[in-house]
């Protein structure tokens, strides 16, 4: 209604000032104060998804020193830095469970620190430098000597819940190794776009994965299992979608 309104009101001004009938400047004003809307509305937009993803970026008091395990993503000796894990990936790595904590839960002795890879999106500019950095993570902390390999994709935000990962942390005596390579740093819901390029790294991740344990005795291969929530559910999925459960193999 404001709209019409106000194309109404500029084809009066323009037909008064350079002539002519009011309704043969309907379609100009129409598609000059549209496409100025259209504009303003795209740069408004444009700015909330930019401090949206610069949220990424921020640090957080707990969160703000790398941590001192070897055993994760960010700590000593690994290749990826601990700032460009993002806020979720400085939050997934600092907070795996160590032999200590899981003793004291279980009561019992014997546990060792968990595992967690994870790479940012800022860690590598391409899907195949971000794969690569997983795999020599997985090397560097001997992930694949692990009985249990968690495959994870993770939310929009690069979110990779900690509870189910603390969960089988602390079931497997710490004896588990979790992977997860952030693809964007908006919401879900604000992801939908990047959904084609997170299965690529997911399904690229997977294979790179496969191709490790292929030069590895079967004997001496860990169990891989899969997980995947909100967005990371589909895009978790997405990579099997033309050979179903038969790519799995």
């Amino acid at each position: 209604m404001a709209e019409r309104k106000a194309a109404r009101a500029s084809a009066s001004f323009l037909g008064s000032r350079i002539g002519g009938p009011a309704a043969a400047w309907l379609p100009l004003t129409h598609t000059m104060i549209g496409g100025t809307l259209g504009l303003g509305l795209r740069t408004g937009f444009g700015r909330i998804l930019s401090k949206i993803a610069a949220s990424n970026r921020r640090t957080e008091v707990r969160y703000s020193e790398p941590p001192s395990a070897s055993t994760v993503s960010g700590g000593p000796g690994s290749v990826v830095d601990f700032s460009d894990l993002g806020l979720q990936g400085r939050r997934f790595v600092t907070e795996a469970s160590t032999a200590e904590q899981i003793d004291e839960v279980l009561g019992e002795t014997g546990a060792v620190d968990a595992i967690r890879v994870y790479v940012g999106v800022e860690s590598a500019k391409t899907v195949d430098e971000r794969v690569a950095l997983a795999i020599d993570e997985l090397r560097r902390t001997g992930a694949l000597e692990r009985s249990l390999l968690v495959v994870g994709s993770p939310a929009g935000t690069g979110y990779f819940n900690y509870i189910p990962v603390e969960a089988a942390e602390y079931l497997a005596r710490g004896d588990v190794a979790s992977v997860a390579i952030q693809y964007g740093s908006l919401p879900s819901m604000l992801s939908v776009g990047r959904i084609p390029l997170a299965i690529e790294q997911h399904g690229s991740l997977l294979r790179a994965i496969n191709d490790e344990l292929g030069r590895r005795d079967p004997s001496d291969r860990p169990r891989v299992v899969l997980y995947g929530e909100s967005l990371g559910a589909q895009t978790s999925q997405g990579c099997f979608v033309a050979g179903g459960t038969d790519a799995l193999e």
